[in-house]
């Protein structure tokens, strides 16, 4: 089961973290693979895809929820601006 998830561009290397640590214990938490698709989107510049893999639909849920909490941090300590989750 495959999930991608449009974030802000800028969170890309919040969710990856030093030497990748964030993203590896996102994957742990989560029993997910989570890979942040370097590719550009047309029209879609200021945002990356997460994509969110995993053996049940079960997994890759709780994969999506546990980016968002991630997202909701990155908000409430300042590093990302509700403003940049809108599509425009």
């Amino acid at each position: 089961f495959i999930v991608e998830v449009l974030v802000p561009e800028k969170s890309g290397s919040h969710l990856i973290g030093q030497r990748g640590e964030r993203i590896r214990t996102l994957m742990e938490e989560t029993a997910c693979d989570l890979n942040v698709v370097k590719e550009p989107m047309a029209g879609l510049a200021d945002f990356k895809r997460v994509r969110i893999t995993g053996q049940s639909i079960e997994d890759v849920a709780g994969g999506v929820w546990r980016l968002q909490e991630v997202l909701g941090e990155l908000v409430s300590g300042g590093v990302l601006k509700l403003g940049q989750f809108e599509l425009r």
